[in-house]
Formats: structure tokens, sequence, C-alpha cells
């Protein structure tokens, strides 16, 4: 009995290891398909501001960590492509060979409970035919869930580059030729910013509930097992009785907070849906 103690933070490292799930690799999606003819050969462009179509948006913006307002997109989209210097932009769609549509979107794409919802924010670009209003093109990009309003703004930033990104790429073959429309491979990841939150909040409540279930695990074991050397009574009031105590005290809190920061270890590398 006197070598469970010592055994029980291997015992939570061992299943640790044994719950340690794979390594999932993002595998990136190829997509061959004809790009437009219209967006190669494009050299007028109009940006659109769709505004902020989402739940709560407004407040979304007013109460997180993102600086910058609903027009964010707007005005970092067109900022770049004005320092891109590839198109002519326009005041009027009438003017433009194509049109811009941009969006910032904030949809709840789960619920945890009541009064815990997921949301999804990103980013949205459609490009259009101004004549005809037909979607020629949609790019979407997530926007990666941060601990703070310094990463929140930075992963805004990022997402705002990966889809300006995407449109360069779009009318890369146009420098080249502009009336030779031929199929373009565009290589995306697949979205992650409504799974990683989704993950994340999965991984902080299941190391929640493993550090309660291995502290509390831990404490019993310690409780049954660590006894003071005095036997009660008179003996524990004596000098040696209270360092007994403390010594038994200290042990049995070592081996509760070991198995509550194994526990949540565990439940951190629980695998999530």
């Amino acid at each position: 009995m006197s070598n469970i103690p010592s055994r029980i933070p291997g015992l939570f490292i061992l299943a640790a290891l044994v719950s340690l799930p794979a390594n999932a690799q993002v595998t990136p999606i190829v997509v061959t398909a004809p790009v437009p003819g219209q967006i190669l050969t494009a050299r007028r462009m109009f940006i659109s501001n769709a505004g902020s179509e989402s739940y709560g948006s407004q407040s979304y913006f007013r109460l997180t960590r993102y600086d910058g307002g609903p027009d964010r997109f707007y005005n970092q989209f067109y900022a770049a492509m004005k320092k891109w210097n590839h198109y002519e932009l326009t005041d009027s769609p009438a003017d433009a060979d194509v049109v811009c549509e941009v969006r910032f979107t904030n949809p709840i794409v789960d619920k945890q409970s009541p009064h815990d919802l997921v949301y999804d924010p990103q980013l949205n670009l459609t490009i259009l035919d101004p004549k005809t209003r037909v979607a020629l093109w949609s790019l979407t990009e997530h926007i990666q869930p941060a601990r703070n309003e310094e990463g929140d703004n930075k992963n805004f930033d990022q997402a705002v580059s990966r889809i300006v990104d995407q449109a360069r790429m779009l009318s890369a073959s146009s420098a080249s030729s502009s009336t030779d429309v031929r199929p373009q491979t565009i290589t995306e990841l697949a979205p992650v910013g409504a799974v990683e939150t989704a993950r994340a909040q999965d991984h902080w409540r299941h190391a929640s509930i493993g550090s309660l279930i291995g502290g509390a695990a831990a404490g019993l074991i310690a409780w049954r097992v660590i006894q003071p050397s005095c036997s009660g009574g008179f003996d524990c009031a004596t000098a040696d009785g209270i360092a007994s105590l403390n010594a038994t005290f200290k042990k049995r809190f070592a081996i509760d907070v070991g198995g509550a920061v194994a526990g949540g270890l565990i439940g951190w590398l629980w695998p999530t849906n």
C-alpha cells in the first residue's frame, strides 16, 4: 500500500500518453476549375461594401476585441487592391468590368448550451458581373479565435491577407495573356475558424472535467493511503503530532494537485469531434 502514492503520477502520465490522439494532417484541397474569362480580362473594379450580415454584427464588433468596426474588412480590402494597382478602382459599378462585394459575417455554427454559442467570424468576397449581378466567383476566409485583443486583430489581418492573395491568384494568368482563358489550380486549406473554435471549447471543457475527476480521485486515494504517524487524540496534539499532521497534509495536497493536473492534461488531450 505504501507504494501506491508514488505510482499515481506514473499511472496518469501513462493514461495521458495512451489517450493522446494522432496529429491530424491538414490536407490541402486542390480545386481545378476554369476561372471565368471576365475575371481574367477585367481591368476596372468596383468594390462594394455589403456590410456585416450576421447575428448582431454591430454588437459583435463593439463588444469583442476587433478594432475598426463593421467596415474594417471593406477598408482593408480596398486599401490592398489600391496598393496592388492591378485594377483601376471605379466610383460606380456601371464603369467596372467586375464588382467585388465584401462582407463580414459571424454566424452561429453550434450551441454548447443556451448561453454558450459558438460563432464563426469570417470574411466573404464575391466577384460579380456588374451587368447581370451573377456571381462569378466566391471566396471565404475564417478568422481564427485568439485569447486577447492583440491576437484577434492579428488573426483578422491574416484572414484579410489570405483572401487578398486568393483574389490575386484568380487574375494571375491575365498578366501574361488577356485573352487566353485557361483552367487555374487554386490550393486552399480547409476552413478552420469554426472548427478550431469548437475544438478549443471542447478541449477546455474536457480539461475542466478531467481536472475535477483527477483531483477527486487522487484526493480520495491520498486520504485513504496516507495517514499521520500519530494515532489521533492526545498524540496529535503534541509538537511531533502536529508536525506529522502537517507533513501528511502536504503529501495529500501534492497528490491531489498532481491528480488534478494529470486529469486536466488527459481531458485536454481527449479526442474531440
